[in-house]
This record gives structure tokens, sequence and C-alpha cells, in this order.
């Protein structure tokens, strides 16, 4: 069980290089995954993607990866002189198209991308990768752990509300059957009101006032809402792939919530049935954080 939430960073080097890698993940419906990358890493951008499919299934992750060369000759590179001095020109034509005095600076030249180039041989791909790679895997277990921390706390948070929830629907269940028996003995005597004795005394008309009376029976809802219950704690002890499911077990929850609230007429039921409700949307905007 993981959270969606979270951060890691990691590290590897060489004589040649070294790598540091951050990963940042936010809540999202699917996987994303953004990379900022230096261009000498270009090549190796769908390795670091797939690696990360690999290992998350959901959220919007964020890779950011600094690659500095600790062999001077492995980062060797020389001015572009030519290049320079053409920049340098278009950039003085265009101070003086503009009408500005401000004379080109040295720190204005330095902006410019492609200024230096490297020299000699290329980066060798297969040590680059190599360093990526155990950088990457290093971030990735420090999120991991992070996420699942964070997952865990989440679990405890909702196991708490669960017992909340718990305790009002065993309160609810008191209520009801009071509220069931109360129901009928005042239906039985509004029309004991309105009839004679003779009719009083008819057993079809007491079963009738039961039917009636049992619309206000919220029994088969608290038997499902409970079933539900039993649902959520097996899935918060499962592993991965749990958000989905907790958030259709609480839509169902909610439901029955709903329709036992539209058939009690008990003030303390309907109270009960608030708290009930309002656990669930806390647990739901919980859940939301979960893979």
């Amino acid at each position: 069980m993981q959270s969606m939430t979270g951060f890691g960073r990691g590290e590897a080097h060489d004589e040649n290089w070294e790598i540091s890698t951050e990963l940042k993940s936010v809540n999202n419906r699917f996987l994303e995954v953004n990379t900022r990358l230096p261009k000498e890493l270009g090549f190796i951008e769908n390795i670091i993607r797939d690696e990360l499919k690999n290992v998350f299934i959901r959220g919007k992750l964020s890779v950011f990866i600094v690659l500095k060369p600790i062999n001077i000759t492995a980062g060797a590179a020389h001015l572009n002189e030519t290049l320079a001095v053409v920049y340098y020109r278009k950039l003085e034509e265009l101070s003086v198209h503009l009408g500005r005095s401000e004379p080109v600076l040295l720190q204005h030249l330095l902006q410019i991308p492609d200024l230096f180039q490297s020299e000699g041989e290329r980066p060798d791909e297969e040590e680059l990768t190599r360093l990526t790679r155990e950088s990457l895997s290093a971030a990735m277990d420090q999120m991991l752990a992070m996420r699942r921390s964070e997952a865990e706390a989440i679990r405890t948070d909702m196991i708490n509300r669960l017992e909340i929830i718990e305790q009002a629907l065993n309160e609810i269940e008191q209520y009801s059957r009071h509220n069931t028996r109360q129901e009928f003995e005042k239906l039985k005597e509004r029309i004991y009101r309105l009839i004679d004795a003779e009719d009083r005394r008819n057993d079809r008309l007491e079963q009738e006032i039961a039917l009636i009376a049992d619309k206000v029976d919220i029994t088969e809802e608290i038997v499902r809402f409970r079933s539900h219950l039993q649902q959520m704690h097996q899935t918060l002890q499962t592993g991965n792939e749990v958000g989905k499911r907790i958030t259709f077990i609480l839509q169902e929850m909610l439901r029955e919530a709903n329709t036992a609230n539209s058939k009690t007429t008990d003030i303390e039921t309907a109270r009960r049935i608030i708290t009930v409700k309002e656990e669930i949307e806390k647990i739901r905007e919980q859940a939301q954080n979960l893979v």
C-alpha cells in the first residue's frame, strides 16, 4: 500500500562523472512522468521512464537529474569564438536599433546556449547509463519508503474513522429497532381513531399497519453496511492498488447511509447517520492519495 505523495534523492559517481537524481510525486489519476535531463543524458530518457513504470502505478512523477564532470577531461569544452563574435555583433546591432546605450557585456554572452562545445570523444553512454540507473534506483528506494510510510499513516487514520462509523452504526441499530415499533404504535393509534371497535379486531388490519411501519425499518441497510465495513478492513490489509477499491466500497457505504436516512423518522438515528456520512467523506479524501 502506497501513498502517491513522496520525495526521493539518489547519487552515483565514478572517477569521471557525478549524477544526482531527485524524484517528486503527487496525486494523479494515472501514471504521468515528467523528466528534466541534461542534454548529455537525452539518450537514456526512455530507460528512465521504463524503470519508473516498472515500480510505480499511479501518480504524477517529476524527475530532475544533474550531471557533473569530476575528471576535467570528461567535461572538457572549448569556446566557439566564431559563434561568440557573431552573437556579440548581433547584440550590438540590436542595442543600436533599440536606441540603447548599454554596452554588451560578457555576462550577456554567457547566457547564450552552445557557446561552449564539448571537445574530444563523446561521453561513454554505457558509463552514463550505469551511473544514472544507480542514482535513479537510490532515489526510487527513498521515495518508495516515504510513500509507504505515509500510506501507513493514512491506513491508521482510516481504521480510526471506521471505528467511529461502527460505533455510530451500533447506536443506529438500537434506535432503529425502537423507531420501527414506535411507528407501528403511532399508525395503530391513528387508524383506531378513525374506525369502530368492530374493525379493530380485524387481524388483517394489524398486518397492513405492520407492513406500513416496516417501511421505516433499516435492518437490511445496516446488514449491508456491516458487510461493506468488513470489506474495508480486508482491503486495508492488502498490498498495492487499494485506492480505487476503497473508493468503490465507500460509494456503496454512502448509498446505504442515504437510503437509511430517507427511511428513518427518528431524530437520533438521523444525527448518527450524518456522523457516518461525515466520516465516509473524510476517508474518501484520504483514499484519493492512495495507489
